[in-house]
């Protein structure tokens, strides 16, 4: 029979295996096991917070990454973690003061600029909004959505030539990524370009043929070029496509 700290450290053991595997109903009941036997032990709570939240339990992930913290575990990545539990709560205000405390313990932390971003455009104060969103992607070039957000605010801010060079970059990074393509071509679409439109259009419209959005604006623009039976042709297909997104969304609960 082992005794109290062999059994943890073999608890404990359990815990790490199961956590690569990614199976996080499996990894939440391997930390309550390491919490059971060892109350205060750091790696349980962390482990046990992070497949909560996985498991969208985020009322228990917050209570479990707040008894971390309390713990030891005061990093910036704690603090953003409890601020994105509050944020799945729609504990706006909260989440914000979690990540302003994130920067100031690591001024260089992307993703917490990234948050405040999406909480401050919520709040409509897009001048905020649009310095956190160009602070993520300056710190991390390599991330597709903080450049595609950066550039929406941006366009909301009417900082055209910004925007395009945001949305650009964000397509440089990911060929596939449509709603880059969608977004270039509609300010293509407002400046009156409307064959540079189209091209963007009809990429985004081959990646995903199901988008009721892009069809309709293909519909605008062939409307906008004089080919009427195009246009129709692709109003319909919006149509018909919103139809079916209606009718296989009717049951559900989201």
């Amino acid at each position: 029979m082992l005794n109290t700290e062999e059994e943890k450290i073999k608890r404990i053991k359990d815990l790490e295996k199961s956590f690569i595997t990614k199976d996080y109903s499996n990894i939440e009941r391997n930390a309550i096991k390491v919490i059971e036997i060892a109350p205060n032990e750091l790696i349980g709570w962390k482990r046990l917070a992070a497949s909560q939240y996985r498991l969208h339990k985020f009322d228990k992930s917050l209570i479990s990454f707040k008894k971390a913290y309390k713990l030891g575990d005061v990093s910036d990545i704690s603090l953003n973690n409890i601020g994105t539990c509050l944020l799945s709560l729609n504990r706006s205000d909260e989440a914000l003061k979690y990540f302003i405390k994130a920067l100031k313990v690591n001024p260089s932390l992307a993703i917490a600029y990234f948050n405040c971003g999406n909480i401050y455009r919520d709040l409509f104060d897009f001048n905020k909004a649009y310095s956190s969103f160009k602070k993520a992607s300056e710190l991390d070039n390599k991330n597709t959505v903080f450049f595609y957000n950066f550039g929406l605010i941006c366009s909301l801010l009417s900082k055209k030539e910004e925007a395009l060079n945001a949305f650009q970059k964000s397509l440089y990074l990911d060929k596939e990524f449509y709603l880059a393509l969608i977004s270039i071509g509609y300010i293509h679409l407002q400046d009156g370009k409307i064959k540079e439109a189209k091209n963007y259009f009809l990429k985004a419209n081959e990646i995903n043929p199901k988008n009721p959005i892009i069809t309709n604006l293909l519909g605008n623009v062939y409307n906008n070029l004089g080919n009427n039976k195009l246009s129709l042709d692709y109003f319909l297909t919006s149509n018909d496509l919103l139809d079916e997104e209606i009718k296989s969304s009717s049951g559900s609960k989201r």
